[in-house]
């Protein structure tokens, strides 16, 4: 089963190659973070191709729901 997600927020930092997408569940409380590298994190709304940021990027740009595997979620969330 796939749970919906929303882009909750996403956290630049200049200082860090890694940089952070928190993901929030829409009908629910849990959350999880992806880590991901800063040329990702820039391009969030510019470029696609199969990495997990990227599709989250193509998600929001084209308004189109984001799904986690309920397996995934309960082994991150917060």
């Amino acid at each position: 089963m796939s749970v919906q997600m929303e882009l909750h927020k996403i956290i630049i930092s200049e200082m860090q190659d890694k940089q952070l997408i928190w993901l929030k569940e829409v009908d629910g409380e849990r959350k999880f973070t992806i880590v991901i590298g800063s040329p990702e994190a820039m391009a969030i709304d510019r470029r696609v191709d199969s990495r997990p940021s990227d599709a989250i990027a193509l998600g929001i740009a084209t308004m189109v729901p984001i799904y986690v595997a309920e397996h995934v979620l309960e082994e991150v969330a917060d």
